[in-house]
């Protein structure tokens, strides 16, 4: 389960978040409270919490000071920032530092839930992720183990030694980034560059496939590290092993690494397809459930951890649509059920679907529908439903 401290020198506020999530039963245990800087640090390094909750002011240290403290052994930690309006310029600081999201005191329940329920789910898919990483590791060496008395090889023993050169070092280090990026293109070029270094170095075509199994135990982990599936990893398909053991030549080694190169991208490009689409539907669930507000683009990015300009292009390839219209769609939708539902005039309306001036919303209503919105509560209360729908 995962872990959280909570730091913040009023006892009443500690008290409260206790109780919000013991009520909304999150998946997430409180391991410590601090009532200030000094004893958050001394604390978070017992515990070892995966998420902290800092109040950005508090005596001694301050939440900024913390957070540099906790960076220095808890790199890993989500730390997320309380802040009031005053101290802004603080959370702008706090986000250069990682902070992983930061709230406004006082903080609304439904939003300090929802920030705590993203970050226990993120906890949880880099614990499965590392879990899965570790399976990895493992069968990989048993499948090398297997492979070798086919090649006549003993990958462990004392009497084989693959020790790559310094610069086949460097090239191996660059390539694994480009994977873990998921720079094809880029990585296509290392691997290339690397072979040719690898090749040459070697005479015997056992050395080079030996070679080669290392190899690709570190390409696959790094493929795992970029989003590729246990099940797609060419280490995990015996037929891509025995396609190494019937190379007969160097090249037939080059084109085979080649291949498996292009099967870890596959896997990570589908993998990340899927939790784009996941990303997205959090994303349009917070722009419905908050449509009232001044909503803007920057706001709903950060709530997916993602850059205004990467969500802003997967949400138009997802959505097939932009922020802006999917923001106005919500909100015609709602005000389409005040307005069937309650006798709310027009100017309250209007500020319940995110716009201060009644008169450009009946604009933008007209538009969106055919009608404006006194017709269409008319005629939903008349029973035209499909006149006013179909509007």
């Amino acid at each position: 389960m995962c872990t959280l401290l909570v730091v913040d020198d009023e006892s009443l506020e500690r008290q409260a978040i206790r109780q919000i999530i013991k009520r909304e039963d999150l998946a997430m245990e409180v391991v410590g409270e601090a009532a200030s800087g000094d004893d958050a640090v001394a604390l978070a390094e017992t515990v070892r919490p995966d998420v902290v909750l800092l109040d950005i002011r508090m005596p001694g240290l301050n939440g900024i000071e913390v957070m540099k403290r906790l960076r220095g052994f808890l790199p890993d930690c989500r730390i997320i920032i309380l802040t009031a309006f005053d101290e802004f310029q603080y959370a702008r600081e706090a986000v250069q530092w990682g902070a992983f999201n930061y709230l406004l005191k006082p903080v609304r329940p439904a939003e300090l839930v929802r920030v705590l329920a993203t970050a226990a789910d993120q906890v949880r898919e880099e614990g499965e992720k590392r879990a899965e990483a570790e399976r990895l590791r493992h069968q990989a060496k048993l499948q090398a183990q297997n492979a070798a008395p086919l090649l006549r090889l003993n990958l462990f023993a004392e009497s084989v030694h693959i020790t790559p050169s310094g610069v086949l070092v460097s090239m191996e280090r660059s390539l694994l980034e480009k994977i873990r990026c998921g720079e094809r293109r880029e990585a296509q070029a290392g691997l290339q560059a690397l072979l040719d270094e690898a090749l040459q170095r070697w005479d015997s075509l056992e050395t080079v496939k030996t070679y080669l199994v290392e190899l690709l135990i570190l390409l696959s982990r790094s493929a795992m590290e970029g989003g590729a599936q246990l099940n797609r990893l060419s280490l995990s398909d015996r037929e891509r092993i025995e396609g190494l053991l019937a190379c007969r030549t160097k090249e037939d080694c080059r084109a085979w690494t080649e291949r498996t190169l292009e099967s870890l991208f596959d896997s990570m490009v589908d993998n990340r397809s899927s939790a784009n689409r996941r990303l997205i539907n959090r994303a349009c669930e917070y722009i419905t459930a908050n449509c009232q507000r001044n909503l803007s683009l920057e706001e709903v990015a950060r709530s997916a951890h993602l850059s205004p300009y990467y969500f802003s292009r997967i949400f138009k390839t997802e959505k097939g649509c932009n922020f802006v219209d999917f923001l106005t769609n919500a909100r015609m939708e709602r005000a389409k059920k005040l307005l069937t539902d309650t006798d709310n005039n027009l100017i309250q309306i209007a500020g319940q679907v995110g716009y201060q001036d009644s008169s450009y919303f009946c604009r933008v209503f007209r538009k969106e529908t055919g009608m404006t919105p006194n017709r269409y509560r008319k005629e939903m209360r008349r029973g035209n439903f499909t006149q006013a729908i179909s509007k």
